[in-house]
């Protein structure tokens, strides 16, 4: 293809780009983290990243915006720049790295006619080193890090190969826009109209918004819980027992919560959905993710186990029409302006397990990062990368949430999910079940927040319940 061959964005692409446009300077689309690695050779690492930003479209992804609107370009001018910063004679090498990457993930990336994707290797020691991307989300999702990681570490190990089959990135736009004229996009349109026919009240309310000179450049925080791999088991079989997955008694208990706590009987959750339709495109590096804005009905006078049932059916129906973009949907709803909310809560549930991450054989750790932007008021991560623990991570705008009550929420969150897992207590009616609002348990009152629960923790709590 012409190095200036324009092409429409990806429905993906439009919706970050239309709300980074209501957005200017702010990092809200800065995405990525680092992997966590001991010994590196630099220049072995820098002649292997250079095949990397050869072979992957979303590195040469430029996006234009001129007299005949936004679109983009796959250039083959692409830059395999890779600084090393060198933080191994400071006194703290890791405090002053994670300083520097806050900083830099804060920091509002450029986006016009120039590379999204950042690559840089961080020295701690001699035997430590931190492989970090970032990208401005046009060019890259969270699935589209993991796969990085994964290029970066298989090259590094000359055991990648040329990724011929990465896939083209104007084949995934042009599929786009053959959707959005199809009877399936009419279809999905429909659909969605009528899932939000009784449109729910707004659930939070932004307390301490008046802290904050300037509500577009409000901070948020993130709280993580870390869940043994011997504890989520235990969540697997209890969801297992109802004929559900995990993800669906996550979401159950956040439904429960916010019913309980607010008095709602419909509550809407933002559900994520990485909309990667074929093996070439879960290959890929780039942005597919979309977001879904699922109505959740919740009748407090029905036991959690059918709130639960009836959440695994919902997502089902909300999967065949998960293509359609919340803006779309936002636009056909009449939602006053572009910043109107649909939700104020979100819960993604990431699951990335492909074996154990070695570099030259020896164990590596994958790290997602945060810009501390988030302006949805509450997401609730559940992160599984197939190590030995999964994190339950909150993060929260903090004109919403204060850091203790993110703790507290935390708390109770876990409670209740404990208190779901007793057989007994899912097929009781939902106001029966307790900590929702009243004093949290003994055990997990009684363990450091921020510990790491385990499946004996679990087990005390199965007894206490």
């Amino acid at each position: 293809m012409h190095m200036k061959e324009m092409f429409p964005l990806s429905l993906a692409q439009m919706e970050i780009y239309l709300d980074q446009q209501n957005h200017p300077g702010n990092p809200l689309y800065n995405v990525g983290g680092f992997v966590r690695c001991g010994v590196l050779d630099v220049e072995r690492f820098r002649r292997n990243h250079g095949n990397i930003v050869r072979d992957h479209d979303a590195f040469g992804i430029r996006i234009v915006h001129d007299n005949n609107g936004v679109r983009q370009y796959i250039s083959e001018n692409r830059s395999a720049e890779v600084p090393v910063l060198d933080f191994s004679e400071t006194p703290d090498p890791e405090a002053a790295a994670m300083k520097w990457l806050d900083e830099l993930f804060q920091t509002p990336l450029a986006y016009l006619d120039c590379g999204l994707i950042h690559t840089y290797l961080v020295k701690l020691a001699k035997d430590a080193f931190w492989m970090v991307g970032m990208a401005h989300h046009l060019a890259m999702d969270g699935w589209g890090f993991f796969n990085w990681t994964r290029e970066e570490v298989a090259h590094y190990n000359e055991s990648g190969n040329n990724s011929a089959d990465s896939g083209q990135w104007l084949d995934v736009a042009a599929s786009d826009q053959v959707y959005v004229e199809s009877a399936r996009y009419s279809n999905d349109k429909t659909f969605w109209l009528e899932h939000w026919k009784r449109i729910p009240q707004g659930l939070l309310t932004p307390l301490y918004s008046s802290d904050f000179e300037n509500e577009d450049q409000t901070p948020s925080s993130r709280y993580t819980v870390t869940l043994a791999r011997s504890a989520f088991g235990k969540l697997h079989s209890a969801a297992a027992s109802l004929g559900v997955g995990v993800p669906q008694l996550f979401l159950g208990t956040l439904a429960t919560y916010f019913a309980l706590k607010y008095g709602r009987d419909r509550i809407a959750f933002g559900i994520p959905t990485h909309n990667r339709r074929n093996s070439a495109q879960k290959a890929m590096l780039g942005v597919f993710v979309g977001v879904n804005p699922v109505i959740v009905e919740v009748d407090s006078s029905r036991n959690f186990a059918s709130l639960v049932r009836q959440i695994a059916k919902t997502q089902k129906d909300v999967f065949r029409h998960q293509r359609f973009p919340i803006g779309h949907i936002k636009r056909a709803l009449g939602f006053a302006g572009a910043q109107a909310a649909m939700y104020d809560v979100c819960f993604n549930y990431l699951s990335l397990s492909q074996g154990a991450l070695e570099v030259d054989g020896v164990g590596a750790d994958m790290c997602f990062h945060n810009n501390h932007r988030d302006k949805v008021p509450l997401t609730v991560n559940i992160w599984d990368g197939g190590g030995e623990d999964i994190e339950l991570q909150l993060d929260h705008s903090l004109a919403y949430f204060s850091v203790d009550e993110a703790k507290l929420l935390a708390q109770r969150l876990l409670n209740l999910l404990m208190s779901v897992t007793n057989a007994d207590l899912t097929h009781k009616p939902l106001t029966e079940l307790p900590a929702v609002l009243g004093p949290e348990s003994r055990s997990l009152r009684d363990l450091p927040l921020g510990d790491r629960i385990t499946g004996e923790v679990l087990e005390a709590q199965f007894k206490y319940w």
